[in-house]
């Protein structure tokens, strides 16, 4: 069976950065906007697809004007085939509306074996984080009936001292969150 590894990352604040558009959310939401987002298509034969994406962009003074960046993704597998695969998954994207602006940097490590996934995210300490499971090839077009919850973080830093102080380098060593599922679809 085929699934896919959804993870994103959004800025909870209506508002942040000096007054970029912010998702204005405090919890997981599959269908809900986010400043990058990572799709990891996979069986237990290895990965198969993977891509990124954002919402728009726009700031409160300039709302008519928005903008979309399109984040990297890459993708290192681990092992693959027999009883389970592991591989690790990174988005970097940045603010297309500010010229030199740091990347959201994001590390998802798995480890997936049949009804069971694990994971650890490390990166950057803003904006939060959040993970999915759904079974089946999923490019995040519309809102599937069956999905998993894996992982919710929430950064500890604000609106305007996230994005300033916390965006700067990869972050590739700092442990974010960890998450164990067990799981039937």
């Amino acid at each position: 069976m085929t699934y896919t590894l959804v993870f994103k990352r959004y800025a909870p604040f209506k508002s942040f950065g000096g007054g970029f558009h912010g998702d204005g959310r405090s919890s997981a939401d599959l269908a809900a906007s986010a400043r990058t987002w990572g799709f990891v298509q996979f069986s237990l034969s290895g990965v198969t697809k993977w891509f990124a994406r954002s919402s728009p962009t726009w700031h409160t003074v300039a709302p008519g004007t928005r903008s979309t960046q399109t984040p990297s993704i890459s993708v290192r597998t681990g092992s693959s085939g027999g009883s389970e695969l592991t591989f690790t998954a990174h988005t970097a994207g940045s603010n297309p509306m500010v010229p030199g602006a740091p990347d959201i940097d994001t590390y998802v490590d798995i480890r997936f074996r049949p009804g069971n996934i694990d994971g650890c995210v490390r990166g950057d300490g803003f904006p939060n984080f959040e993970a999915f499971l759904v079974p089946g090839d999923y490019a995040g077009d519309t809102c599937p009936a069956t999905f998993l919850t894996l992982s919710h973080w929430a950064t500890p830093h604000g609106p305007l001292d996230g994005p300033a102080r916390r965006l700067f380098g990869s972050h590739s060593g700092q442990f974010l969150t960890a998450f164990h599922k067990s799981f039937t679809f």
